[in-house]
């Protein structure tokens, strides 16, 4: 009974090690984001794809980032054209916030290792 404890001990600091990851992504505040977002994909940080049968609707910038395939886009504001995007590398949630209206020219305003909240799971 005492071994099965410690396995499970084990197990236990074992996955907080992995999820304790620090996180270093090769963007900066002031970056432009579409570079940016080209830096983190071949820095192995993969798009966590948003609003997947959530009936989230497009508009405005929101519309043409999805169009031009930003599908990590969880939502921009409209009055400032701030924008939030997620990403995942192994265990490690990263968060992007950029400001800017023309998609060219957004720019990373912050970043930080923050997880979406689960998308809901309405289907349609």
């Amino acid at each position: 009974m005492m071994r099965i404890g410690i396995l499970l001990s084990m197990c236990l600091l074992a996955s907080h090690a992995q999820s304790a990851e620090p996180v270093h992504p090769p963007i900066r505040a002031g970056d432009n984001f579409v570079r940016a977002r080209d830096a983190l994909l071949r820095a192995q940080w993969r798009p966590l794809r948003r609003h997947v049968n959530d009936g989230y609707e497009y508009g405005g910038l929101d519309r043409l980032l999805n169009e031009r395939g930003f599908k990590e886009l969880e939502s921009c504001t409209v009055d400032t054209s701030q924008c939030v995007f997620y990403y995942r590398k192994r265990r490690t949630c990263l968060r992007v916030d950029t400001m800017g209206e023309q998609v060219d020219e957004m720019t990373v305003v912050q970043w930080s290792a923050a997880c979406p909240d689960e998308p809901s799971k309405t289907t349609h």
